[in-house]
Formats: structure tokens, sequence, C-alpha cells
């Protein structure tokens, strides 16, 4: 019999919030198991194979580090939701000590639970965890079944559009659009992505010439950690930008603190040269990774941007907005611009004008 593809695992002591998450997950088109204590955790995940664990961080004696720790330990890859009854700051920490061990971490919510969010969530995780094979995926590069949309940054001062970041989507001749979260780790992992990012960028480019030279909106790239460790990624960017007699000006980079963390030597021959070229260069996510301070104010950026699970917490989470207000001080202090991303609502954006925050993006 055929496994069935999604399968959601309900760790929690509480059998009535149990109960609950069967009915939710069930009428989501998931397999559900629950489970009230940690003492059967390995042979319940062993014997149903989760593609999914929804997880209260307090389970009677126990707590949910312990799990996050073994599934660490088991190199176990199943992503993971976690609620909580305590603080949002006890499962912030939970959260991002659930990604420091490498683990799929998706969100973090408190009890009590609301049902619609709960669906929410679920439905996005099928989407998400749709896997194209490695043929597939090699076959839509040859044929470019991609397309690339473009999101929004305004300024916070003149409240008008300066750039946009080109996000790329995959459209199968089915017409089923996958988001980058079900491809790119693939196109890592086998080597596709130095081929898909040629042609983002070749694209990007494109688009800008399109634009006409009279348009002042930057289109921001992002830059896998494959491709960037290339010394010869620079001598590339150059080849493109003379087929289109592009302006560098207008053209901005976005990496990762890990992705410059992982070779900071090849990083810096990367980033200064593409700055010498007169390409901006803006790090993605700030706040998430594990950079130091002392190695990335010696790196040429011009743009940081504060990794937006602090900015969909700002108006709820005081350190989320202690946080960007660090954040921003820090990037002003660098002569550096600062992007919120994620901006999602009018309280949102007061805040982060209300901070000083040059751009926002959503």
């Amino acid at each position: 019999m055929k496994e069935q593809q999604h399968r959601l695992l309900i760790i929690d002591d509480d059998k009535g919030i149990c109960k609950l998450f069967v009915d939710i997950g069930e009428s989501c088109g998931f397999a559900v198991c629950e489970l009230n204590e940690i003492t059967k955790f390995q042979e319940v995940y062993r014997a149903f194979n989760p593609s999914l664990i929804i997880l209260d961080l307090s389970i009677g004696d126990n707590d949910g580090i312990e799990l996050l720790r073994f599934l660490s330990k088991e190199n176990r890859k199943c992503p993971v939701i976690v609620m909580s009854g305590h603080e949002e700051k006890i499962r912030s920490t939970a959260f991002q000590l659930g990604k420091q061990y490498g683990l799929d971490m998706i969100t973090h919510f408190q009890k009590p639970v609301k049902i619609a969010e709960i669906q929410k969530l679920l439905e996005a995780e099928k989407v998400r965890t749709l896997k194209p094979s490695e043929d597939s995926l090699a076959e839509a590069i040859k044929d470019y079944n991609f397309v690339l949309h473009y999101q929004p940054f305004v300024n916070f001062k003149t409240g008008e559009i300066c750039g946009v970041e080109a996000l790329v989507r995959w459209v199968p001749p089915t017409g089923k659009i996958f988001f980058p979260d079900a491809f790119i780790p693939l196109a890592e992992e086998t080597g596709l992505i130095k081929q898909l990012t040629q042609w983002i960028i070749d694209q990007a480019f494109k688009q800008q010439v399109n634009w006409g030279t009279s348009n002042n909106l930057t289109i921001s790239v992002n830059i896998s950690a494959k491709v960037f460790n290339d010394i010869v990624f620079a001598d590339e960017i150059t080849t493109l930008a003379n087929k289109h007699k592009i302006n560098p000006e207008k053209i901005c980079f976005e990496i990762t603190e890990t992705t410059i963390m992982s070779q900071p030597e090849i990083a810096m021959d990367i980033l200064t040269r593409l700055r010498l070229k007169g390409y901006k260069i803006s790090i993605d996510d700030f706040g998430s990774g594990h950079s130091s301070l002392i190695k990335l104010h010696k790196l040429p950026f011009s743009e940081m941007k504060i990794d937006k699970s602090f900015i969909l917490s700002l108006n709820e989470n005081i350190q989320s907005y202690k946080i960007s207000k660090s954040i921003i001080e820090l990037g002003h202090s660098l002569d550096i611009s600062v992007v919120g991303e994620g901006v999602e609502t009018r309280e949102s954006w007061d805040k982060l004008k209300e901070l000083g925050c040059d751009i926002a993006q959503g």
C-alpha cells in the first residue's frame, strides 16, 4: 500500500488539543498521528515517518527542546511547527534553537490555537513540500519554464516605489506554480542552481533595459551560496552586463549572512569586485544568522535587510521591536541603507517609519 504523502505528527499531552488537531489535519488531507508522552517519541517517529510535526514545548514533566535535540542528532529533516502557552520570547528562542540545530523550523504560535490559522499553515505546507525531481527541474531550466515576479520596495520618506526584488516562480506546462522553497534546495543540491541563477540575472537585466534609462528603479536579485562561492562569479556578471549594456548602479545583489560566513575570503573578493563595478550589495535576512560584526563591517555592503521574522512580530513582541531598532541604528552608523522586509500592515509601516527605517518591502 502506498504511503500517504502528507503525514502530521501532533505532540501534546493535552488530549483535547490532539483531538482538535486530528480533525483539522484530516480535513486538510493529512494522515494524523497523536502522541501524548515523550517516552514513545522515537518509536512513533520511526514507524509513522511524519512529513510535518506540530510540537508543544511543554509535555508533562518533559519539554519539546529534548525532541528538537533528538531530531538534530538523528539528522531528521522533518519540518517542525512549535506551539506553546508560554510567552512569545520563549517560543521564539525555542524556534531559533531549532534553526541552529539545523532543523526545518516553519513557524511558532501561541495557544489557544486558531483553527483558521492552523488550516492555513497545513495547506501552505502541503504546497511547500511538493518535491519535483532533478530531471523535471533540469528540463524546466532547459525549456525556460520560469517567470520572474517583482516585489516593490517603497521609500519611507517619499512613499514612492524605489526598487523591486526579482522573485522566481517555476511554471510547468501543467500550470501548477512552484514557489522557490519547492525547488531552490533541489537546484542547490544538484548543481543546477548556477544555470538557474544565470537565467534569473539575465532576465532581470533584460527587464531593466526594457524599463529604459529614465527609470530609476533598482532590481534586486538573490544569490545562492552555491553560486557565490565561485570566484569567477564577478566575471560572469560582467559578461552579462556587457551583453545587455546594463547600468550596474541599478542592480543590487542580495546575499545572506550564512553565505558570507561560509567562505569569507571569497565573499570579500567577489563583493569588492562587484562594488568596484558599481553594483549594490545587500545583506539579506540580517539578524537570523551567526555572523561576526567584526567580519561584516569589513565588507562593502550598501544595504541590509531586517529579517522578516522580526517585522512580522513587530507589533506584538517588544523584543522584535528592540532588535529592529538596533539593526536600523547599526546600519545607519555604518552608512548603510536599511530595509524592513515583510511589511504587510499599516502598523508595521508606522513602527518602522518611527524607528527611522529607510525602505519597506512587502
